[in-house]
Order: C-alpha cells, then sequence, then structure tokens
C-alpha cells in the first residue's frame, strides 16, 4: 500500500469511502494468534541477512544497535518483524518480505525466527555466513 501523504482531499476521500462501503463479515480476530518463532533458526538468519549491517552481536555498525537496552525493552517479536518486513523508510534498511539487489526475500517464518531471535536479546554469538 503506498504513503497516504501521495493522495490529495479528494482521492483520499474516495478512498475512505471506498474501505467503508466494503461489505462487513462476521467473526472475530481475537482468536487469531501469532506463531511464535524460533531463535534458535533466527540466529543463522541474522548471520547471514543482519549482521553485515548491525554486527556479529547486534553492536551495530551501518545499521542500528539492536543490543542496547533501550532498544530491546521495547523491541516486541511483533514489531521486530514489522521492521524486517517492511524496511525502514529513508534509512539502508531493506523490506526482507522482497527480493531485493542485494538479498533475497526471507519468508514468513524466516521473519519471525529472526524476529525471536532479535527480540530474545541476540542470544550467542552471531557469526556473519556468506
Amino acid at each position: 500500500m503506498p504513503a497516504y501523504r501521495i493522495y490529495d482531499a479528494a482521492a483520499m476521500r474516495a478512498v475512505i469511502d471506498a474501505v467503508i462501503a466494503l461489505p462487513r463479515i462476521d467473526g472475530s480476530r481475537a482468536a487469531w494468534h501469532q506463531a511464535p518463532g524460533s531463535p534458535d533458526r533466527g540466529r543463522d538468519l541474522y548471520g547471514r541477512h543482519c549482521a553485515g549491517c548491525h554486527g556479529d552481536r547486534g553492536e551495530g555498525k551501518t545499521g542500528t544497535s539492536l543490543a542496547n537496552s533501550g532498544f530491546q525493552k521495547v523491541a516486541s517479536v511483533g514489531y521486530v518483524a514489522a521492521m524486517v518486513a517492511r524496511g525502514r523508510t529513508d534509512t539502508p534498511m531493506p523490506a526482507f518480505r522482497l527480493d531485493g539487489v542485494n538479498h533475497s526475500a526471507l519468508t514468513a517464518d524466516e521473519i519471525l525466527d529472526l524476529s525471536a531471535f532479535v527480540a530474545a536479546g541476540l542470544p550467542g554469538a552471531a557469526r556473519q555466513t556468506q
């Protein structure tokens, strides 16, 4: 979905009206659960896809430090997964849900595993592998 700032007021109103007009579907998302992800599987993924920018131990290089206590206090698996999947606008952080010039897309399970590893505090040394 593109950023909303590309729409003028009339186009945005049309989008909102179209969404409001969609039929309602009975049901609840209350029973939905996110798979937990495996930090053990995520360690290898981190080494292959993240350590080059974020450092072998999350200390930060060209990318943000992921091992700092402030980040670790707020870094849920869901938050990290969203950043990994979507990337970060105006930063070098790519969207790993898509193939890129310097990386291949990760599956949803791989993103959850990687995110579980980061959110768990990057346990153990992650070694960069090619």
